[in-house]
């Protein structure tokens, strides 16, 4: 039986300790993971996007497991709605509040909805008058 004999170590030099698992800085977890969540929300079947982005459907379920990486060619060549999708998880994920756009005439009625509010008759002096 060999015997192992360690050399003392300076404070500082040690084998390097990995980071827990969650914060680890692994830029392919995020996108995964918000890549699954818009496929879903969006309502495709992985299959489908596996064909979309010309990968097989193990390697897309590789890529969304965080294993293999997710390139530009496959982000670009994702349906426009689950791109839509991805964007917007993306976005509330780094704090944005993301609404859904809106129609110029339903902007004037938004707008006019919040003057006539601020010009309530219970927010202003009550003046009634009575005719005869």
């Amino acid at each position: 039986m060999a015997r192992t004999l360690r050399a003392p170590v300076a404070a500082g030099q040690g084998n390097p300790v990995a980071p827990a698992p969650d914060t680890q800085d692994n830029a392919v977890a995020p996108t995964a993971y918000h890549l699954r969540a818009a496929i879903d929300a969006a309502g495709w079947k992985h299959t489908a996007i596996a064909a979309a982005i010309a990968v097989d459907p193990p390697y897309l379920a590789r890529m969304l497991s965080g294993e293999k990486p997710i390139a530009d060619r496959h982000l670009k060549a994702l349906p426009p709605d689950v791109r839509r999708e991805l964007r917007r998880i993306e976005a509330e994920a780094e704090g944005y509040i993301v609404a859904a756009p809106i129609s110029d005439a339903q902007a004037f009625q938004f707008l006019a909805l919040a003057v006539l509010q601020l010009l309530r008759p219970d927010r202003a002096p009550v003046v009634r008058t009575t005719s005869l």
